[in-house]
């Protein structure tokens, strides 16, 4: 996880200065804070939310993770139509290397 970051994607969106010629193609995201350390029970890492929201280019977004919430304890429930998202229930997740041989490459 070298010189990566993790964020939730919330909002794109243009920005147009001075003359219409310069448009800056943007996102604002919610930031996560990576566990240096991989997880020793399934080799995965760990993310967690911050309070930090940045502002960023479109550009820079290399790629799309699966993230597996950490579940607390053995209370769970089936989801229905009026459940929050996970993202907006749990505040960390396991970021999924294994997904596809592209995500275990680009993560390692």
């Amino acid at each position: 996880m070298y010189n990566k970051r993790v964020a939730r994607l919330l909002l794109l969106f243009s920005l147009v200065t001075g003359n219409e010629d310069e448009t800056h193609q943007l996102a604002f995201v919610e930031m996560f804070g990576i566990s240096p350390f991989m997880d020793p029970n399934n080799g995965m890492y760990r993310v967690k939310k911050s309070s930090s929201f940045e502002v960023v280019e479109i550009e820079t977004i290399e790629q799309g993770v699966h993230l597996i919430p950490v579940y607390k304890g053995t209370s769970t429930q089936m989801a229905s139509s009026t459940s929050k998202p996970a993202l907006d229930t749990f505040s960390e997740f396991c970021l999924n290397n294994q997904v596809n041989l592209h995500k275990y490459n680009s993560i390692y």
